[in-house]
């Protein structure tokens, strides 16, 4: 292994700790490869973020995926962050 790579949250450079201890490579955080921003929602069971706010895809369509919780972020803006996050360690 010659690199890993994890988001900026606090919880993911605990966990990515140990494995670069383990493996000998010093992490890199970023803040890309977070999961989704839900904002006000965050923290909300899948009932009440998916169905209630209506965010869940394979019921209400790309209407759900272009959502945007109060503060937080789209579906479709997490998968373009996550894949110029991808592009950047790819080109890198």
């Amino acid at each position: 292994m010659d690199r890993l790579v994890a988001s900026d949250l606090r919880r993911t450079r605990q966990t990515a700790a140990p494995v670069a201890d383990r493996v000998g490579v010093a992490p890199t955080f970023d803040r890309g490869w977070r999961e989704r921003d839900f904002g006000h929602l965050q923290g909300l069971d899948y009932e009440a973020a998916y169905e209630e706010h209506e965010l869940a895809v394979d019921r209400y369509g790309r209407a759900a995926a272009e959502r945007v919780p109060e503060s937080g972020e789209s579906m479709v803006g997490m998968y373009a962050r996550v894949l110029d996050a991808w592009r950047g360690l790819a080109a890198d």
